[in-house]
């Protein structure tokens, strides 16, 4: 597929057709590649969380603001949910993983512990790491989201939902998570007008600064 037309065609769709499903083998695909999505040191801070379940959708629907029948009608829900703080566990595991991968030479126990620490150093507190782990959540967003263009399949990211209340209903709490941004998938509805809109973008010249 043309990346440039599959990109033209998608469109944030605000009613999805019930009736028609994923591909088991698309979805797989989707999750592939939001897992090669690019993180600072290739922490990935978050974790991608899929429901397909449909009453677990409706209870989540019911915290969505305005974003209600959108997931209610949709396929599924792609959450990608942040780490709430950085864990010395977490950090290490990370680093014991890239050391035997090869990618970078064994150090002393000791000195992940001050690695940990000069890390953390730049995120002082739970709230600037957070910030700085939402920023991570989003490049994998934009990975979904062109994954899910390539594929034909139509999504719509959202912001509009209770925070707390997901990280209730899917247990994040528990794991030291804490959601970040969702994205609704399926088959658009033809009932949705949204898909007879001209998509409208800047013009290039007003968009692009060029250093040539």
């Amino acid at each position: 597929m043309d990346l440039l037309q599959q990109l033209q065609w998608r469109y944030a769709v605000k009613l999805f057709d019930g009736n028609r499903r994923t591909s088991d083998e698309d979805i797989e695909t989707l999750v592939a590649a939001t897992h090669l999505a690019p993180s600072a040191a290739g922490l990935q801070p978050y974790k991608l969380v899929l429901v397909q379940n449909r009453e677990l959708l409706a209870k989540l629907a019911d915290h969505s603001m305005m974003n209600k029948d959108k997931i209610n009608s949709a396929d599924g829900l792609f959450v990608l949910a942040i780490y709430r703080q950085l864990s010395l566990d977490t950090f290490t595991r990370h680093v014991n993983q890239m050391i035997a991968l090869g990618l970078i030479p064994p150090v002393p126990e000791a000195e992940l512990t001050i690695r940990h620490q000069r890390f953390m150093a730049r995120l002082p507190t739970e709230q600037d790491f957070q910030t700085w782990a939402h920023k991570q959540a989003y490049l994998a967003l934009g990975t979904l989201l062109t994954g899910c263009a390539m594929l034909g399949i139509d999504a719509c990211p959202m912001e509009g939902f209770e925070t707390a209340s997901y990280d209730e209903q899917l247990g994040l709490a528990e794991h030291s998570l804490t959601s970040s941004v969702i994205l609704a998938y399926g088959t658009r509805s033809a009932a949705d007008p949204g898909q007879s809109k001209t998509k409208y973008r800047r013009p290039l010249e007003q968009f692009l600064v060029r250093f040539a």
